[in-house]
């Protein structure tokens, strides 16, 4: 899946996304309590991330995993620091690919969000733990694993809307 990953366009054909799989459970949990922890002291300065730290705290204080979803593995999207915006868009084309092959494959995805936030944001910490090298940073994240639920119909989206212009 990730072979099909690379193959995504990237900013000006750069091709510098590579990748950290992390399936160990406890590396995971110990992710997971990284990224709350860095939600609550972002959550001192922007306001926003006070609502998203109290819910996953709440969640989590009810013993359940809220940042990582209970996922078997969490795949990262790294690449150069040299220019954060083209990383960052590469990383998601990239990753995009990804989900969009997981399905043939049987599995299924979710964007880690929150992860991506404390990545971004480079929470040192989180960046240790998952050796991310000094020269690169955290491009984008998705979960992956085998769904325990299949939903047999795509959930319905919005008509298309477009504006073509016109020909002369």
């Amino acid at each position: 899946m990730l072979n099909v990953a690379r193959m995504a366009p990237t900013a000006t054909n750069t091709q510098g996304i590579s990748y950290i799989v992390v399936r160990d459970k406890q590396k995971l949990r110990r992710i997971a309590d990284l990224v709350l922890e860095w939600m609550h002291l972002a959550a001192k300065t922007v306001p926003i991330m006070r609502l998203y730290a109290r819910a996953a705290q709440a969640e989590v204080d009810k013993g359940k995993e809220y940042i990582l979803r209970d996922a078997p593995a969490l795949v990262v999207a790294i690449g150069s620091k040299k220019d954060i915006h083209r990383t960052h868009d590469s990383g998601h084309s990239c990753l995009s690919y990804a989900e969009l092959y997981a399905p043939t494959l049987g599995l299924g995805t979710c964007w880690a969000g929150f992860f991506e936030y404390a990545g971004e944001a480079e929470y040192e910490p989180l960046l240790e733990l998952l050796g991310v090298p000094e020269d690169k940073i955290i491009a984008g994240a998705i979960l992956m694993g085998y769904p325990r639920v299949r939903y047999r119909n795509i959930v319905e989206r919005q008509p298309l809307d477009v504006t073509f212009d016109t020909e002369e």
